[in-house]
């Protein structure tokens, strides 16, 4: 964290406006892992807030997305949409390189808020466009394709849809057991 403070007084000094909302985003990522919620938060606008008039698109997109994220851990769910559909426009306006896979990310995030909303029914055509681009997510993000999958399975589940359950599950097990990933 120290580290980050110093990056931060050096490109304030230089007036490094992208340099200074990356390391805020890199800041704020910290925080979200830490489960300073608030203090993320902080952190984004304030990378936001200097990021403003700059050629920053991937950024602006992380730090969105990562506000999206930041809402639905605190069970504000409106807001989390919100900022999810922020970030999916800033890929409209310009789209990111298909090895990122962002859009099928935000369409997964999108579907977890309504996951924890118990909103199974609209959680799902979010889950299913995730994974509309199976072939790029498969080669390029497979956690978030066995995400994508776990997540459409889990939501027929509680809706009682026993269409490709329980398959959907054990392919994405299969997919997370090869990446060594845990649930």
């Amino acid at each position: 964290f120290l580290h980050y403070f110093k990056a931060e007084k050096i490109y304030l000094k230089q007036n490094n406006n992208l340099n200074l909302g990356k390391i805020r985003l890199n800041k704020a990522l910290l925080q979200y892992n830490e489960s300073d919620y608030l203090g993320c938060e902080n952190s984004v606008f304030k990378a936001l807030r200097v990021l403003k008039g700059e050629k920053a698109d991937e950024t602006v997109y992380e730090l969105y997305n990562l506000l999206g994220l930041v809402y639905n851990e605190l069970g504000e769910y409106d807001r989390s949409i919100e900022f999810h559909n922020k970030a999916l426009t800033s890929l409209d306006k310009n789209p990111t390189p298909v090895e990122f896979q962002s859009r099928a990310t935000s369409m997964n995030n999108i579907g977890l808020v309504y996951l924890n909303m118990s909103q199974y029914q609209k959680a799902i055509p979010y889950f299913e466009k995730g994974l509309a681009q199976k072939k790029d997510l498969v080669l390029y993000k497979p956690y978030v394709y066995a995400l994508l999958l776990e997540n459409l399975g889990y939501s027929r589940f509680k809706l009682n849809i026993s269409q490709e359950l329980p398959n959907i599950f054990y392919e994405s097990l299969k997919i997370r057991d090869s990446l060594k990933l845990s649930t």
